[in-house]
């Protein structure tokens, strides 16, 4: 059940990268490496995946993506 979880998973985060789509991951109090290892392929970037074991690191995380966001301009 994992392992069709995490395809599933993985063949998502491309086709939203396929249509330019950009994602950002984190994962929260988590230790294992190939969950790790998973989020951070789902995201558009290795800087767009966060890892935060404490809640602290959380916050950092939301406010780096938020400032990155901001930062962003939509173009038509």
């Amino acid at each position: 059940m994992t392992s069709e979880l995490n395809t599933r998973m993985s063949n998502l985060c491309a086709a939203m990268k396929r249509q330019g789509i950009i994602v950002y991951t984190i994962t929260f109090n988590l230790t294992e490496a190939a969950t790790q290892a998973l989020f951070r392929g789902c995201a558009s970037q290795p800087d767009y995946w966060f890892n935060s074991p404490t809640q602290a690191d959380l916050r950092n995380a939301f406010r780096q993506i938020g400032s990155q966001l901001a930062n962003l301009r939509l173009v038509r």
